[in-house]
């Protein structure tokens, strides 16, 4: 069966910048009765008026700072990284959990959710839960029994989708396609997908990536690369490295 999971999503075209919200640059004590929202100092930061102005005070912290991931230029390119990335929800998992580590993730794929910016705490935390999972998965399989796992999958994790047709090269029948709410519960979905087939998961001995193997991926089990193109590369690099 085709892979039916699909999630367009948006990355901004020149990355996201590190900006910090301070909540004393906010005016707490004079709400806008027709808005609730509350204004800001006139000595309020730069940072922080650009955190105001894209998510509004409502969901902000009244008495911590902030780190936030806001895009540049709010000119975005377009892509669909289930499509793209066969194990994104590894390399999510793979990522330091560190201002400059969710940085280097959401420049290369975009926020997590569809709010115009996110808090490096919050994607830290959407870490260490995939971590979690991940690390339940590979000790089910080394013990021969995921069922912990699947335990632990099934209480916590509350997708949202939408099932949509597809226009397709054939006319008469349309594609079935499985859409996520946002990239987050795009790489949940797919997390489920990969553990529930008898593909493998391995990294690139190239690059980082990782990518499956095995039966309908088009991969042998003794594969050790993702692409022609690293196979390529390491050739070649192998090859200078002898002369």
């Amino acid at each position: 069966m085709p892979n039916v999971l699909t999630r367009p999503w948006k990355v901004d075209r020149e990355g996201y910048e590190i900006e910090v919200y301070d909540p004393a640059d906010v005016d707490w004590d004079d709400p806008n009765p027709s808005t609730g929202e509350y204004p800001l100092k006139p000595t309020a930061t730069a940072s922080s008026a650009k955190i105001v102005r894209m998510l509004g005070t409502a969901t902000l912290d009244r008495s911590e700072r902030q780190t936030f991931l806001v895009p540049k230029t709010e000119t975005y390119r377009q892509y669909n990284p289930l499509l793209e990335q066969a194990a994104l929800c590894m390399e999510f998992a793979h990522t330091r959990c560190s201002a400059v580590g969710v940085q280097k993730f959401v420049n290369k794929y975009g926020l997590l959710h569809g709010r115009k910016a996110i808090s490096v705490d919050e994607v830290v935390a959407d870490i260490r839960r995939m971590r979690a999972a991940i690390r339940s998965w590979e000790a089910g399989r080394t013990a021969g029994d995921v069922s912990r796992f699947v335990n632990e999958f099934n209480s916590t994790v509350r997708s949202i989708i939408t099932v949509e047709l597809a226009h397709s090269v054939d006319p008469v029948h349309p594609q079935f396609k499985i859409v996520p709410l946002d990239l987050c519960e795009a790489m949940w979905l797919q997390l489920a997908q990969i553990v529930s087939s008898k593909q493998g998961l391995k990294r690139c001995d190239w690059c980082p990536t990782w990518f499956l193997y095995g039966s309908g991926t088009g991969r042998r089990n003794s594969a050790l690369y993702c692409s022609d193109r690293c196979r390529k590369a390491a050739h070649k690099h192998r090859g200078a490295s002898q002369k």
